[in-house]
């Protein structure tokens, strides 16, 4: 799986953050962290955000990846503000004018004990990776098999 910064003010936080990481999967091997394979800093065309095309006329964009464990799978956890407090999203929809825009989420409610193991898992990873935390509504943690995973550090 890849991590990709997005902006170059993201570039410096996801390298700091993936390799916070990677200490963590390699140091505390009972936590549920997905390995970090690689850290790297390619170049891309620069694109237009409005219309997706590629603007060869500008120059190319840094942009930092990390290369993280594929979880078998996995399905993205986000927040919910019902009382099952967890979606496990199945689809992201998005607007079809503009396919990077996420507009809505399909998912199914986390059970009761769904929840607890999430619950868990971000208190462990939270308290071993400070100051770095697990942020739900970002794609940072993913549940597969009956287990959460973090996927990646903000």
């Amino acid at each position: 799986m890849l991590n990709v910064a997005r902006g170059r003010a993201a570039n410096a936080e996801l390298a700091e953050t993936s390799q916070a990481m990677a200490k963590l999967a390699l140091d505390r091997k009972t936590l549920p962290v997905a390995a970090v394979h690689e850290i790297a800093e390619i170049t891309v065309p620069a694109v237009d955000r409005d219309t997706g095309d590629v603007d060869l006329r500008k120059p190319c964009l840094p942009v930092v990846v990390a290369r993280v464990e594929l979880i078998p799978d996995a399905l993205e956890i986000h927040s919910s503000p019902r009382p099952e407090r967890f979606v496990l999203v199945t689809e992201f929809i998005t607007d079809p004018e503009r396919p990077a825009l996420i507009t809505t989420l399909r998912g199914r409610l986390v059970s009761a004990a769904e929840a607890a193991v999430i619950e868990d898992t971000v208190t462990a990873v939270a308290a071993a990776a400070t100051p770095h935390q697990v942020e739900l509504d970002e794609g940072d943690l993913v549940w597969s098999h009956d287990r959460a995973v973090v996927v990646a550090l903000s």
